[in-house]
This record gives structure tokens, C-alpha cells and sequence, in this order.
């Protein structure tokens, strides 16, 4: 396999501030060759054409490395796959071998067995007799199909053994989990019965502590009518008792103190401003309904548009589908037509059998 190691990986944000800072070196070279009367060079530069092929030629060696190495590595996964396949299936043969081989002696055994009983006369309570045979008889008939009743029930008992056995797991296993589930139904049930004594307790806590802010409520109400009761009558004693309301003067010069009402003037004043504004408030209502009406009539020429267009489509469709149809009929006139001109023009003689028993009636 090839040295080739494969390069981490790098933040592209790294590589293009690398290949800047490469790229900003070179412009400076550049400069410094083109620019500097001392060090500039006319024609091509070899040294320059001869780092760039050594650069190609660097990076294509690396690519061929690193395309060789993935080759090999590619191909060791190749041969190591095949090799395990191949000892798997050589397990697998001689597996299969050892196998052949017990069943073979298993039976070579148990025909000894048979011949030595057949021998004895007493295994299968027949005794092989001394008269001749006749040419095709099996003398052995009668203990091979004993033999193979023995075997038959043999193998009844082994799969009724199985099958008892297996009922006897499944019913160990039913017993299990029944257990398991009755122990789990009594976790349930106890959590249930937890959370039901919890949701209880917490309903009451919740109830006693919504008397308790109740109550409070109530208490502070009563201490705010107790409070609005005590201030209005403080404000009526007030009120009764002051100089303003009684016009009393008090030596002082603010214009309030003998207070007897508006002039007739201010009352007009107060009406003419309460107008204006009852008008000014009207027009604004005025305009509000106008745009709202304007808008209205707008909806219902759009919707009115949308309906219209929907019934153009409606009829474009129903048009697009009687000319579709129309097409459909002409393309069947024709269809119809082109096969009763070949029924009755082009094939209207067919070949007959008289046609072919022409041929062939002279000794020629």
C-alpha cells in the first residue's frame, strides 16, 4: 500500500485567508519585478514557468498517490471481503461433512443393530424363514415396515414431548407475564389512588385559600365603602361650610369670592363653542360614512368584476368543450369513413379458399 495520508480537514475561512496571504505575496513579487527598473526583467521568465511545472508536477504526484492509496485500500477491502466469504463457506462445507458423516454413522449403527435383532428372531417378533424366496421378494419387508412404525412413533412421542414442552413454556411464560401485569395494574392503581388523594388535598388548599382572599376582599370593600362613606361627608361638610358656595368674602382679590354666575355673553360664548364642536363632530361622522359607503360601493364593484370573470371562464370552459367535442365527432366521421372505404372499396373481394386449390391439380 502507498504512504499517502490523507490531509485533515480545514475551515474554509482558514484555506481562503491562506490562499490570500499566498496570492498578496506573489502580487508583491510581481511588483517588485515589474516595477523596480533594477530587478525588472524583459522576455519570459524560466525561473518562474519553472516553479509553476514543478508545482503541477508536485500536485499530480500527490493526486497519484492519493489515488493509489484509495486503489489499495479499495482492493485489501476487496480480498479481505472474499477471504472471510471464503472461510465462511469452507466452515460451512465441512460443517455440512461432519453432519453427513454423524447421520451416515447413526444409520450404519442402527442397521447393524436391526440386522443383529433380524438375526435373533426376537427384535421384531418375526423369525426369518428357511423356505426359498421368490424372485422379487423382500423376506425383510415386514421388519423394515415395523422398524419404520417404531420410528414413526418414536417421532410422534419426540413431537409430542415438543409440543408439551412448548406448552408448558408459553403457559410459564403467560404466567409471567400475568405477574409482571398484575403487579403493574397495583402500581398503577396505587399511583391513581395517589394522585387522586394529591388532586383532593390541593382542591381543599386551593378552596380555603379562596375563602381566605375571598374574606380579605370582602373586608377590604367594606373598609373602601367605610372610607368613600367618611371622604363624601367630609366633601358635603366642606362644601356646606365653605366661603365659595356661601359667597363669602375672604379679603382676597382672585376673582372667585362672589362668584354669581356666567354672563349672558360667556353663556353665548359656551353655546356657540358647544355648536361648533357638535358641527365639527357631525361633518367628521359625515365623512367617516361617505368613505365607508365609497368603500362599499368599491367591494361590490370588485366583487361584481370577480363574478362576471368567473362566468366568462364558465363559458370559455363549456365553448373550449363543445369545440373539443365537435373535434371528437369529426375525427370519428373520419375514422368511420377511412374504415368503410377499406371494408367496401380495398377489401371488398377477399381471398377465398378456391383461390389456393387452383394450384397444385396437374401432374405437370
Amino acid at each position: 500500500m502507498a504512504s499517502y495520508t490523507a490531509k485533515p480537514q480545514i475551515d474554509p475561512l482558514v484555506r481562503e485567508a491562506m490562499e490570500t496571504q499566498k496570492r498578496a505575496l506573489r502580487a508583491e513579487e510581481r511588483k517588485k519585478v515589474l516595477l523596480d527598473a533594477r530587478t525588472r526583467m524583459y522576455g519570459i521568465d524560466t525561473d518562474a514557468l519553472a516553479a509553476q511545472k514543478a508545482e503541477k508536477d508536485e500536485m499530480a504526484k500527490v493526486e497519484m498517490e492519493r489515488d493509489l492509496y484509495y486503489d489499495n485500500l479499495m482492493v485489501y477491502n476487496a480480498n479481505r471481503i472474499k477471504d472471510l466469504e471464503r472461510e465462511k463457506q469452507v466452515a460451512k462445507r465441512q460443517h455440512n461433512i461432519a453432519e453427513k458423516n454423524e447421520r451416515e454413522t447413526h444409520i450404519k449403527y442402527r442397521d447393524s443393530l436391526r440386522a443383529e435383532a433380524i438375526k435373533k428372531g426376537d427384535a421384531y417378533g418375526d423369525v426369518k424363514s428357511d423356505f426359498l424366496t421368490f424372485q422379487g421378494e423382500d423376506p425383510d419387508r415386514t421388519a423394515r415396515m415395523k422398524a419404520m412404525q417404531i420410528q414413526q412413533q418414536d417421532w410422534l412421542a419426540q413431537q409430542i414431548a415438543e409440543l408439551s414442552s412448548k406448552e408448558e413454556f408459553e403457559k410459564k411464560e403467560q404466567a409471567e407475564y400475568d405477574a409482571k401485569q398484575a403487579k403493574f395494574n397495583e402500581v398503577m392503581t396505587r399511583d391513581e389512588q395517589e394522585m387522586a388523594h394529591e388532586l383532593k388535598t390541593r382542591r381543599h388548599q386551593i378552596q380555603a385559600e379562596n375563602k381566605a382572599l375571598a374574606a380579605e376582599k370582602r373586608r377590604r370593600e367594606l373598609e373602601d365603602i367605610e372610607l368613600n362613606k367618611s371622604l363624601n361627608e367630609m366633601e358635603i361638610a366642606n362644601q356646606t361650610n365653605s366661603a365659595y358656595l356661601n359667597e363669602k368674602y375672604a379679603g382676597t382679590n382672585d376673582g372667585r369670592v362672589g362668584f354669581k354666575g356666567f354672563s349672558q355673553e360667556q353663556l353665548q360664548a359656551i353655546l356657540d363653542e358647544q355648536e361648533y364642536q357638535r358641527q365639527v363632530k357631525t361633518g367628521i361622522k359625515a365623512a367617516e360614512m361617505e368613505r365607508d359607503a365609497a368603500y362599499d360601493m368599491e367591494q361590490a364593484e370588485i366583487r361584481r368584476m370577480m363574478i362576471l370573470a368567473d362566468r366568462q371562464k364558465i363559458r370559455n370552459q363549456k365553448a373550449a368543450l363543445l369545440q373539443l367535442r365537435e373535434e371528437r365527432k369529426v375525427q370519428a366521421l373520419a375514422k368511420t369513413e377511412k374504415y368503410n372505404y377499406l371494408d367496401t372499396v380495398m377489401f371488398s373481394d377477399p381471398i377465398q379458399e378456391s383461390y389456393f386449390e387452383q394450384f397444385g391439380t396437374s401432374g405437370r
